[in-house]
């Protein structure tokens, strides 16, 4: 998901006192994770249904990075099973909020230098359209893999009222997602969105949730540095590692509305392992734009790292700042050639999700990210297989924003 994507309202680049944008601006905020409205032809049968679709596209995924085709695809397939079968259709039943154009299925992959991580992230459709169903759904994800994967829901049944909760559920409920490498076992992990319901604020409802989980005292430094409060830096959602490990991960994730990518690098100077200037780099040779724009940070901890974050990790809307999708490829290699990271493990993935000319398709690419801290700095591409292609922003209103892009 974004890492996942539970993005709304975010404030995009542009003059910030012209008037004459708001109505636009608010149309940009209504839905930031609905990103694209064009699709690359998919020439996807209306009948094809989701396992149909994801189960050999992943094989193409992993045996393309050198990893276990059969055994990742029979990792995501339970995944799969207790919602796949429907058929992917013309139209969403339930918009999901993981991808550029709202389809439930987003591929995603860290780039190291030592290895490539595949990544699968869900959000299971329900039969109806609202949040109750969606969680009912979700649950029944959750349960499968207890079942058939092995996963641990003790961190998750500890705040599962918080952000499942019974009465006045509204929004996304629950996406899951999983991490493929060589180097370990399927890593699963669950998305919970901040503003569930009208009971608790965000803020309310993640400090609780961090208190619940052994963090009491993480929230206060968080808020200090999103410090333009829950207007400008709303949080938006946690995830959570489905592990009882001692590396397993709560996140913390930010979304900055309306900032530079300057400003944006010195907050991150209270992190002690930011390197300055590194995020300002990132993001500027991503986006060639320096102002104001929509971004996303998110904060690891771990019970082996007690009160103090392990990483950060910053995000960058792709989509929002590039022609087409052979533009966003273009500075996506940039990147990684900056890190010296190589690039054909990312060529080959993005290859086998474009099912046109790159320089013919917007909205594959949805974000990059940069992760900071001792693990180190690796790079993850999120890639959307644009099922629908449907958003409430076009292309030509984009560009009216954004006056200023270097679309090159």
């Amino acid at each position: 998901m974004a890492e996942r994507h539970a993005i709304a309202g975010p404030d995009p680049p542009g003059p910030a006192g012209d008037p004459g944008n708001v109505d636009r601006k608010r149309k940009v905020n209504m839905r930031m994770d609905a990103r694209s409205s064009r699709i690359p032809d998919a020439r996807l049968r209306p009948e094809t249904t989701f396992t149909e679709y994801t189960i050999p596209t992943l094989k193409r995924l992993l045996a393309a990075t050198g990893l276990d085709a059969e055994s990742g695809a029979a990792t995501v397939r339970n995944m799969l099973a207790s919602w796949g079968d429907q058929p992917i259709g013309t139209e969403p039943i339930w918009g999901s909020f993981i991808t550029t154009d709202t389809s439930p299925v987003e591929f995603s992959a860290a780039f190291g230098r030592t290895g490539t991580e595949v990544r699968v992230c869900v959000e299971a459709q329900p039969s109806r359209a609202t949040t109750a169903d969606a969680q009912d759904t979700a649950s029944r994800l959750t349960r499968r893999l207890v079942d058939h994967a092995g996963i641990s829901t003790r961190k998750l049944d500890v705040i599962r009222d918080l952000f499942l909760p019974e009465q006045d559920a509204h929004g996304w409920a629950m996406a899951h997602a999983v991490g493929l490498s060589e180097k370990s076992a399927p890593a699963f992990k669950v998305y919970l969105n901040a503003n569930a319901s009208p009971a608790m604020t965000p803020d309310d409802r993640v400090r609780a949730a961090l208190e619940r989980l052994g963090f009491g005292r993480v929230w206060e430094p968080l808020r200090a540095f999103a410090d333009r409060g829950s207007d400008l830096d709303p949080v938006v959602y946690i995830s959570l590692d489905l592990s009882d490990a001692p590396d397993a991960r709560v996140k913390v994730y930010f979304l900055h509305r309306h900032i530079t990518p300057a400003l944006w690098d010195s907050k991150l100077a209270a992190f002690p392992e930011h390197r300055a200037g590194s995020v300002e780099e990132f993001a500027t040779e991503l986006t060639r734009y320096t102002g104001a724009q929509p971004v996303i940070t998110n904060f690891t901890f771990t019970a082996r790292g007690g009160q103090r974050p392990e990483s950060a990790t910053a995000y960058v809307p792709l989509w929002h700042y590039v022609p087409n999708d052979q533009v966003a490829c273009d500075r996506v290699r940039r990147a990684l050639a900056t890190h010296e990271i190589p690039d054909q493990d990312y060529q080959a993935l993005l290859a086998q999700v474009a099912r046109k000319p790159l320089d013919e398709s917007w909205g594959i690419h949805s974000f990059a990210s940069m992760r900071t801290g001792r693990s180190g700095s690796p790079i993850t591409v999120y890639l959307s297989p644009m099922f629908y292609g449907k958003s409430l922003i076009t292309r030509r209103e984009i560009t009216e924003l954004f006056p200023d892009l270097d679309e090159t």
